[in-house]
């Protein structure tokens, strides 16, 4: 999915620690699935699963509040 390409995006928090996001590119059709869960206020598990890839991350986020 081209990153300016405009998208419909359905996303919906399963838990405080789980989060869906359904998204469908306008112009080129593509749907992409994500799922993310929160292991740690800093630590966060990705998974991404679209028309023809599929992809993950792990990510680490240090706030200053």
């Amino acid at each position: 999915m081209n990153p300016t390409e405009q998208v419909i995006t359905i996303d919906k928090h399963l838990s405080d620690n789980l989060y869906i996001c359904y998204l469908y590119g306008i112009e080129s059709a593509t749907q992409i699935i994500s799922i993310t869960y929160q292991i740690s206020r800093a630590l966060q598990s990705i998974v991404r699963i679209g028309t023809g890839s599929a992809g993950g991350e792990i990510r680490y986020t240090r706030r200053f509040d």
